[in-house]
């Protein structure tokens, strides 16, 4: 032994050894040091492109700080008139910007899906990751400020979408132009707006207890009593944008998959006569059931969104699909109420002082609607609701309607 520690080769390479070692255990230990260091003197928001902020984000840096867009990934999408605009977003790439007098770090990244369904920009999420250090209320206050912004511009710019094949995307038709809230005369919408502001005042509740946040409604009944016109009243009153969705266009369940992980959080999606398209477990002759189900709820669906379905014959419809946790709530559609139709009248006649009538229910909101645009007086317009009678004078309201557009 004491050969060994008197061998200078010997004690060279142990000195070495413990070198190395150390070395290699301080090493390990630097990222560990610098993560606890990280945790104390800064704070970081990451905002993934699933989620409208992303693109609220991406726009305002754009617009404020263009000379970082160095590495850019360029797409072009579609606005109300059809015509191409060129889009840009950082892509892999790290940078500085100065806000309130203080650095903030932004990095970018893509994370691809491990399956994927339909290909094209659905197979993947972009991220931007903002640090800042020793000032967290800044960039909380600049998220702020940037939802502010969003919100002061939704209120009014609500704006119905479609969803495009060939784009594979969704593609704004219109800003919406719907009925005001307070111009649709049916009970079935106080009903509809209470369950929609429990919904949203109680993201908490759900989260708690480990329910997937979102929500599903059938609107059915007898045509013309304002299943989508309600719908749209409370998009515009509850600001939400309304993606509208044709399931019969579409010709596989990839294409079905992308446009719904597409889908912007906290908004409207709308399928309209859902029974056109599906008829017990048939879905356009072109679709599974099981991944039109799972879509709803299961490991396809989205959460933060409420989903609207419209239909005048709930009973083509298969219970697999009505059932809760897909379908939350039914509401049934029906003929105006006597209290509706005075409500009607009061607005078409401009009006406090209408005059009692016998009231049987035979007509549809629609029904009623052609008879107060077509009967100049207001008298005749009862005289038609009293005896059943549903063809417009020969006269056309205009004036009524240039007052109403």
């Amino acid at each position: 032994m004491n050969e060994i520690f008197s061998n200078t080769i010997l004690k060279g390479g142990l000195v070495l050894s413990i070198v190395a070692g150390l070395g290699m255990w301080f090493k390990s230990l630097l990222p560990v040091l610098w993560n606890i260091i990280l945790r104390n003197i800064s704070y970081n928001i990451t905002v993934e492109s699933k989620t409208m902020l992303y693109f609220v984000l991406n726009d305002w840096l754009s617009e404020n700080h263009k000379d970082k867009f160095k590495n850019v990934l360029g797409k072009s999408v579609y606005k109300t008139d059809s015509k191409l605009e060129f889009q840009q977003s950082n892509f892999n790439t790290l940078f500085w910007i100065w806000y309130d007098n203080r650095p903030v770090l932004i990095t970018t990244s893509r994370e691809k899906f491990e399956a994927n369904y339909g290909g094209g920009e659905g197979s993947h999420i972009d991220s931007y990751n903002l640090r800042i250090f020793f000032s967290k209320g800044k960039l909380k206050k600049l998220f702020d400020e940037l939802v502010t912004e969003y919100n002061s511009k939704l209120d009014n710019n609500v704006s119905l979408y479609t969803y495009k094949l060939n784009h594979e995307n969704w593609i704004k038709v219109e800003e919406l132009k719907s009925k005001s809230y307070d111009k649709i005369y049916n009970d079935e919408k106080i009903e509809l707006y209470d369950d929609l502001n429990y919904f949203f005042n109680n993201k908490t509740f759900y989260e708690e207890r480990g329910i997937p946040y979102k929500r599903g409604y059938m609107l059915y009944g007898a045509p013309g009593n304002g299943k989508t016109s309600t719908i749209l009243a409370l998009a515009k009153k509850l600001k939400r944008n309304v993606y509208n969705l044709n399931i019969s266009s579409f010709m596989a369940d990839d294409q079905l998959i992308t446009a719904f992980r597409k889908l912007p959080s906290n908004s409207f999606l709308l399928i309209e006569d859902v029974d056109a398209s599906t008829e017990g477990r048939d879905i356009a002759n072109k679709l599974s059931f099981n991944t039109f189900l799972n879509i709803l709820d299961g490991v396809l669906s989205k959460e933060n969104i409420c989903v609207f379905f419209t239909t005048n014959h709930i009973e083509k419809l298969d219970e697999a699909f009505l059932r809760c946790g897909r379908i939350d709530k039914k509401i049934k559609f029906e003929h105006p109420t006597y209290e509706n139709v005075v409500g009607l009248l009061k607005l078409f006649y401009s009006t406090e002082e209408i005059p009692e009538f016998n009231y049987e229910r035979k007509f549809s909101a629609s029904d009623l609607q052609e008879i107060f645009i077509s009967t100049e007086k207001l008298e005749n317009a009862i005289n038609k609701i009293k005896h059943g009678k549903n063809k417009g004078s020969v006269h056309f309201r205009q004036s009524f309607l240039e007052s109403t557009l």
